[in-house]
């Protein structure tokens, strides 16, 4: 590797702040430690501004934020009944030191230093209804974050020395470890899910809108995966039994919880049939993650219905997600989630007010 590349990539990310020493002690968590082939978003953008500036609009780049760095971050209003510091009374606000979510919930981490182990507290804020609801409250204490979900949540998550490089999801989550096409310009060193075979390329969004365990049998998240690789050689997803209802899945096999898409789309005849990829709906690089907006993401394929009332059966025009997608899967409010597996006439019932559409 030339010895100038080398030592321009490092005086950029010690500048942009994505390297810091090593911490055995997880207090701060993250970036992770220095010569870890994970290098960061933020030097994905003097490349790719165009993809950078629509990636870090969306969802994805914010999923974890450094509550100490940006405390706008925090959306919950800690004073009102139910809140985590009931449980956790060890604990209070200035302790938040990450936000995880916040679209349909958001939930905390906290250091808790005698274990030196990152900590979620035992309630979550629901965005929708303004209030809390309990979170794993009986044994929140036990569960280490890093042990568990950092993997979906964060990018370049180092156990060994429990930090990671980037909180969110970032480029590398989906391209692969990006310290090699730094310092070559390669495209050949990074991964490009649209140059997959279709099965590894669902599986790039699959590593974490999927349910189940990690083969170690202790993670929920797939750490271990890059993209690129075959995702159940890390990863054993729950299966729906056709028939008969579980905790995880309704009894026509669509999913009951949140983040089990995949589990969802290879249901469905986008997949079976014509092995179209998420990205055929799905734009990683654009602030509302679609391909275009409403019906248009649908008729982009599909001929559009001039007979509305003939192909519906009602007179009002609904959109085609209404019929295609409703929704069934519940994260923060119940049916809050839409199913992937496209099939009309999904039982169930409507969702409830106030959160339907």
């Amino acid at each position: 590797m030339n010895k100038l590349v080398v030592l321009t990539t490092l005086f950029l990310l010690i500048s942009s702040g994505c390297i810091t020493a090593p911490k055995q002690d997880p207090g701060s968590p993250g970036p992770a430690q220095i010569g870890a082939s994970y290098s960061g978003s933020e030097l994905c953008r003097f490349c790719h501004p165009t993809q950078h500036r629509g990636w870090a609009q969306s969802g994805h780049a914010r999923m974890v934020v450094d509550a100490k760095r940006f405390p706008e971050a925090v959306i919950s209003d800690f004073s009102l009944p139910g809140n985590p510091f009931e449980v956790a009374t060890e604990f209070g606000p200035d302790d938040v030191i990450l936000t995880i979510g916040g679209k349909w919930k958001q939930r905390y981490v906290v250091h808790d230093p005698e274990a030196r182990a990152w900590r979620l507290l035992p309630a979550e804020w629901i965005t929708a209804t303004g209030s809390w609801r309990p979170y794993n409250a009986d044994k929140w204490n036990e569960r280490d974050y890093g042990d568990l979900c950092t993997g979906c949540h964060n990018t370049g998550y180092e156990p060994k020395v429990h930090a990671f490089v980037e909180g969110g999801i970032g480029c590398e989550a989906c391209h692969g470890p990006g310290a090699a096409h730094i310092a070559s310009r390669n495209a050949a060193d990074l991964v490009n899910p649209k140059n997959l075979e279709p099965e590894r390329a669902i599986e790039v969004c699959a590593q974490c809108h999927i349910r189940g365990k990690n083969v170690d049998g202790k993670r929920e998240d797939a750490l271990g995966y890059v993209p690129g690789e075959k995702l159940l050689d890390h990863y054993k997803p729950l299966e729906p039994n056709i028939g008969q209802e579980t905790d995880a899945f309704f009894a026509d096999g669509a999913s009951k919880k949140h983040h089990q898409q995949y589990q969802d789309y290879i249901q469905s005849t986008h997949w079976t049939k014509q092995r179209m990829t998420c990205t055929s709906c799905h734009a990683p690089h654009a602030p509302t993650l679609l391909v275009a907006q409403g019906n248009e993401v649908c008729t982009s394929c599909h001929k559009p219905q001039a007979d509305v009332q003939e192909h519906t059966g009602q007179s009002v025009v609904t959109d085609c997600i209404t019929c295609h997608m409703p929704k069934r899967a519940t994260s923060a409010t119940e049916m809050d989630i839409r199913s992937h597996t496209f099939k009309l006439n999904q039982p169930g019932p409507a969702p409830k007010p106030p959160y339907g559409e």
